[in-house]
């Protein structure tokens, strides 16, 4: 039997804290994620897979108000530096290599790659899945700070007056380090004149202010449903997806205990049909109680909960109740196979584009409701559930 390969020390702390709240009957991945997606703040460009989870986890340990992170290199193009003593944290770039052309394609474009290939009714045929077979998920470390609670906009003023850049002191001293002329005694001379003429002042990153966004929750949801082509009734109940008849039953919405119930179980039903020969084509005809059955529902309830972050809605305590069946098989998985979580992570990631490349969200925003409020140019929004009473 081939050894298995070891986890990063980042891997094995997230399996680990996972484990730990799952064994306290917590779910870990629905943890007041809905208004806080954690992303890029410069390209704006939302983390994905193992990223997204790592930082949105983290945001919760340590309270972080701002879900804005970068490199220090990005960082300096705003004047922003790391405050001292803290410590980065470590993410990975994700990428697809063809094993036989040996070039590269972005999640992004991946998924677009793919998005067009069903488009095109081409995606089932066998040269096709042939095709998708020769690109394997890559990835590369880099690190990340928390912009707010990490880092610091720092200025100069010189000689008591004139405002100057960091990033521009900053050069002074390279190009003093760089001079291969002057003699150690020099150098150490105009660092000290610099410092002299030089007051370091800092100030506190604010935190991002982002407009609420409401989204028009029921019908995003119903749509979802309708635009897979899969069948829906509401009727007994239990709330399941039947692959066999390509069909999703939930029990009527006012035997729900919240409008939160309704909705997750009826996202989570959903990720569950993606998982159809005609769709993503999953291994999902399995018996209830078996190894394939509980990570088919671990796929399910983390794709869904992605979508519940998205529509901003957020988890109520019936939420775990419904999902007690599975924790012990979760926390037994998670133990004998760490790997297991992160193929989860990215069957979720690709259920989650998968659904919202059928259903484009932002038709169903309460456009009034936005506060028109921006950010060095670039709208943020924070997401709200607008869902019909009972």
């Amino acid at each position: 039997m081939p050894e298995k390969k070891k986890l990063s020390k980042t891997r094995e702390m997230l399996v680990n804290e996972y484990i730990k709240s799952l064994e306290q009957d917590q779910l870990p991945w629905i943890k007041d994620w809905g208004s806080k997606p954690p992303h890029n703040a410069i390209t704006r460009t939302p983390y994905r897979l193992f990223n997204k989870v790592l930082l949105w986890y983290i945001q919760e340990q340590n309270q972080y108000e701002d879900s804005r992170w970068c490199t220090i290199r990005q960082a300096e193009s705003r004047e922003w530096f790391v405050k001292k003593g803290e410590k980065s944290i470590p993410l990975e770039f994700y990428y697809y290599y063809n094993k036989k052309t040996h070039k590269s394609m972005t999640i992004e474009e991946f998924y677009k790659f793919v998005s067009d290939l069903r488009k095109e009714g081409i995606y089932d045929d066998e040269k096709t899945q042939e095709l998708l077979k020769e690109y394997i998920l890559t990835s590369s470390s880099f690190n990340v700070f928390n912009v707010q609670a990490q880092m610091e906009h720092r200025h100069y003023i010189k000689d008591g007056t004139e405002y100057v850049k960091a990033t521009d002191y900053y050069q002074l001293l390279k190009e003093i380090k760089a001079d291969k002329k002057a003699s150690y005694e020099e150098k150490n001379q105009r660092y000290a004149e610099l410092k002299e003429r030089y007051e370091l002042v800092t100030e506190e990153i604010p935190i991002e202010k982002t407009p609420t966004i409401e989204y028009k929750t029921n019908e995003v949801v119903d749509n979802i449903i309708k635009n897979m082509g899969v069948g829906y009734e509401e009727k007994g109940d239990r709330a399941y997806y039947s692959p066999a008849n390509d069909t999703i039953t939930l029990p009527p919405m006012t035997t729900f205990h919240s409008e939160y119930g309704y909705y997750a179980t009826k996202l989570h039903e959903s990720c569950h049909a993606t998982g159809h020969p005609s769709r993503l084509n999953r291994d999902i005809e399995n018996s209830f109680g078996s190894q394939k059955y509980a990570i088919e529902e671990l796929r399910a309830e983390i794709g869904s909960s992605f979508l519940m972050a998205e529509l901003g809605l957020e988890a109520d305590e019936n939420h775990v109740n419904n999902h007690k069946a599975y924790i012990q098989s979760w926390i037994s998985e998670l133990k004998n196979d760490p790997k297991v979580l992160f193929d989860a992570i990215k069957d979720a990631d690709e259920i989650v584009d998968y659904i919202k490349d059928i259903e484009d969200f932002e038709k169903y925003i309460s456009l009034s409701e936005i506060e028109q409020e921006t950010l060095d140019g670039t709208m943020s929004r924070k997401r709200t559930p607008k869902i019909d009473k009972f």
